[in-house]
């Protein structure tokens, strides 16, 4: 009875290790395939027409979008890890808030702010931080958009708060 539970936990334990080694390495696609990976891992993205992208280290945030320019109803962010001949699916990313044409969404430790209303021509970010436990204090960055979409990696650097503020040509908050 000793050895055939010594066999069965063998068994047990090589076939979880074919199985890590079957799932561990997943498909491979170059950077001209992931419009159609967003349109796979997203049952709502047929109508994906536009895509940006950042990197970080050997992550890759990959994004599509619906809709052209401010009329933009849907994001569809995907995280990918750079391998030598490609990239290989990690995750979707869930959205933390979607308002006015923006993402925001939480990304290797960070937040990301993704643009796509050709009106924005710039964000303030406002970090409220903790100075001690009591007192805080707010830092502020404006951050000129020259393009669009428009993506930008935050790192929260201690925060408790970020918020965001658009502002068009004219300096009119949108």
């Amino acid at each position: 009875m000793k050895g055939e539970k010594v066999a069965f936990v063998a068994l047990v334990g090589i076939g979880v290790l074919v199985m890590w080694f079957v799932n561990r390495g997943g498909k491979i696609y170059t950077f001209e395939e992931l419009p159609s990976l967003v349109k796979e891992k997203y049952a709502l993205a047929p109508d994906v027409k536009q895509f940006d992208f950042l990197e970080m280290g050997d992550s890759l945030l990959y994004i599509g979008f619906t809709g052209e320019n401010s009329t933009v109803r849907k994001y569809f962010p995907i995280h990918l890890r750079k391998r030598k001949d490609g990239y290989e699916f990690v995750q979707r990313i869930s959205a933390c808030m979607i308002a006015s044409d923006v993402l925001i969404c939480d990304w290797e430790n960070g937040y990301v702010i993704c643009a796509n209303n050709k009106d924005v021509k710039k964000i303030r970010i406002v970090r409220k931080m903790y100075v001690t436990t009591t007192i805080t204090t707010e830092q502020v960055e404006e951050v000129l958009v020259n393009q669009t979409p428009y993506s930008k990696f935050l790192d929260p650097k201690n925060a408790i708060n970020i918020q965001f503020v658009l502002f068009d040509a004219d300096g009119k908050e949108i």
